[in-house]
């Protein structure tokens, strides 16, 4: 949950052949909750914004915070 279990922020994690990440509008399961998502071998960067209600990652090792959240939203994958 964003603001209890992670807070808002650019975020980036080592990632791997299985990672994947999802920013949610909601908890209902539904497609409709997924806000972005990506599958990515390399390290992805996500920005969490203040409006998300949860990020949810699997097999992308751990997230380390870069920096606080400007607001935008931009996946990138260019591994810098």
């Amino acid at each position: 949950m964003v603001g209890l279990e992670i807070q808002p922020g650019i975020y980036r994690a080592p990632g791997g052949d299985t990672c994947i990440w999802q920013r949610l509008s909601g908890l209902s399961g539904e497609c409709q909750d997924i806000i972005a998502s990506g599958l990515l071998a390399t390290k992805p960067t996500v920005d969490v914004l203040a409006t998300d209600k949860a990020f949810q990652a699997q097999n992308c090792g751990t997230w380390e915070l870069l920096g606080g959240n400007p607001g935008v939203a931009r996946p990138q994958t260019d591994g810098a």
